[in-house]
């Protein structure tokens, strides 16, 4: 029972914070982007399990400049967006 609910309400979340981020970014094609973020997690997947028989601590550390990097070749994000998501930051700590 409480899988079960926990898992409905995932999906509703996930619903709705999809919906009003794609209405707020104008993502036009979601699935190009999903595509694209799914696509850059699986090189940070890769590269952080080839690293973590080396270092944990150095796999934790290629994972945050590889994933970025991997979005942004992907063009999964541009600087544009980095500049929408800031502005919407901004503005909220003004509140």
């Amino acid at each position: 029972g409480a899988a079960i609910s926990l898992l409905i309400s995932e999906v509703v979340n996930f619903s709705l914070n999809l919906y009003i981020i794609t209405r707020i970014l104008n993502v036009r094609s979601f699935e190009s982007v999903f595509l694209k973020i799914a696509g850059a997690g699986l090189i940070m997947a890769a590269s952080t399990y080839m690293l973590s028989e080396v270092s944990v601590l150095l796999a934790i550390l290629a994972a945050l400049i590889v994933y970025p990097g991997a979005l942004f070749v992907f063009k999964a994000i541009t600087p544009h967006t980095v500049s929408q998501i800031r502005n919407m930051v901004v503005q909220n700590q003004r509140i």
